[in-house]
């Protein structure tokens, strides 16, 4: 009867872990400053988002991001 109760929480715990983890062949497409690494078939996400690398701005350019181009503020200007 104890053996018949492991075997059964064992398969229990089996199917638990099956159910739970992803089998996807990932294909990730690459972390941007605002989104982790994704999936492209699941969704699942790996890692953090890169996060802005700013410029500085200038006379003629609010600060930019390098990778993404998203500014804040606004350029100098000449006053």
């Amino acid at each position: 009867m104890l053996k018949r109760w492991g075997q059964v929480i064992l398969v229990m715990l089996l199917v638990c872990f099956l159910l739970t983890t992803c089998t996807c062949a990932h294909k990730w497409k690459e972390a941007t400053c605002t989104e982790p690494k994704t999936c492209v078939y699941c969704g699942m996400t790996e890692g953090e988002p890169l996060g802005h690398d700013w410029k500085a701005a200038t006379i003629n350019y609010p600060k930019t991001c390098v990778r993404c181009g998203k500014t804040e503020g606004e350029a100098y200007g000449i006053y």
